[in-house]
């Protein structure tokens, strides 16, 4: 039997007042001034539900199998079961059921017994949409798709999980929550404890950082203003240098010194006195009295224009270079993020560096020559 649902027609004063609108934005409104549950991640990490669809794994032989399917798929594929190894039972069904097949590779070693066990079981995530048709697929319970969710790496061989790595997943993940019921949250109790389980010592705001973050923030605002208003274009520099110095205020009293000291040093130090250079050197007066100021604003900005392509160009030819050994970690590890800057700034990008300089040097020229004096010449 069909049912059939109609859509109830608006009457005169719902069409007029919009009161369906308001119906729906009511649920919006009411949700906006509840208590939202955020986390500070990455220092603060929620703990998944043991359904959660993450990185796969292999279940382990272990007692706990599905039974008699495992012993029935053991006897039909003649397979040797080891304590502690991947339940796999080499059938190719999670390959057969896979919408891109050639994310598998598996294979089996025969042994002298007659006998086999899966010797090559490879998956290349990059192929991946995490659909689970193979988890499904399985009939013995080993592929699985754990609570693992962080899969960011530096290198795309990461993405090649092979059956060591799938093993240490399905131990790891056996080890902990196997014995959990298989439910989304076990209960409200343990929801509690999986949303707020993490004691963290995290640097506490003291009322010191707030009262700093609400001046700078001011004076950054006040600056903002100031540099749309203003009509001195010295006044617009000098109201820029005080917002710029204002961020990097904010970024100190955040705790994020390498902001706050390379807001100071790029922006404050080289960009706001080029500007102030490039605006003292230039004689507005005579230009706008000749009704040449539009061909010199565009001089003067060709030089960040034609800056910008050459940024775009350097980086198009020299792209991401991915290290191998996660050397850039054991870098970082050792001797922190500033020091790599500066140790990359001078070595594999020093050309790149020197090349900016030159330009900048460049646009400096040009801006005091266009704004010498012009020798008189006598007839």
């Amino acid at each position: 039997m069909i049912k059939k649902v109609f859509e109830k027609p608006l009457n005169f004063l719902e069409t007029i007042f919009f009161l369906d609108f308001i119906k729906g934005m009511s649920i919006t409104i009411k949700q906006a001034f509840t208590k939202t549950i955020t986390t500070h991640y990455p220092y603060e990490k929620l703990t998944p539900p043991k359904r959660f669809r993450g990185f796969f794994g292999h279940k382990t032989v272990n007692g706990l199998e599905p039974q008699p399917a495992f012993d029935e798929w053991v006897e039909r594929m003649k397979i040797e079961p080891r304590p502690g190894q991947s339940r796999c039972v080499v059938c190719y069904l999670c390959k057969k059921a896979c919408p891109v097949p050639d994310l598998f590779e598996i294979d089996g070693q025969k042994l002298e017994n007659g006998k086999k066990v899966v010797s090559v079981f490879n998956m290349n995530l990059m192929l991946c949409t995490f659909c689970g048709l193979c988890v499904d697929a399985c009939p013995v319970d080993c592929l699985f798709q754990s609570d693992i969710h962080e899969t960011a790496s530096f290198s795309r061989k990461d993405s090649i999980l092979n059956l060591e790595k799938l093993e240490a997943i399905g131990k790891s993940w056996q080890d902990r929550r196997e014995h959990e019921p298989d439910r989304i949250w076990i209960d409200d109790e343990a929801r509690e404890k999986l949303w707020r389980e993490n004691k963290l010592n995290l640097k506490k705001v003291t009322m010191l950082n707030q009262i700093a973050f609400y001046i700078f923030g001011g004076i950054s605002i006040i600056c903002g203003l100031g540099v749309v208003s203003a009509s001195n274009p010295i006044y617009v520099v000098l109201w820029l240098l005080g917002a710029l110095i204002a961020i990097s205020g904010i970024f100190f009293s955040a705790g994020a010194e390498l902001l706050g000291a390379l807001q100071l040093m790029v922006y404050v130090v080289a960009i706001a006195v080029f500007y102030i250079l490039i605006i003292t050197a230039v004689p507005w007066r005579k230009l706008h009295k000749n009704e040449q100021h539009n061909r010199l604003i565009g001089v003067t900005v060709l030089p960040f224009i034609a800056l910008l392509y050459v940024e775009a160009f350097i980086v198009g030819i020299s792209g991401v270079s991915i290290t191998k050994n996660k050397i850039i970690e054991t870098i970082t590890k050792n001797y922190g993020n500033a020091e790599i800057i500066g140790i990359k700034l001078f070595s594999t990008y020093f050309w790149a560096f020197e090349l900016m300089s030159v330009l900048l040097l460049i646009s400096m020229i040009g801006a005091i020559l266009l704004g010498r004096k012009e020798e008189k010449t006598y007839d």
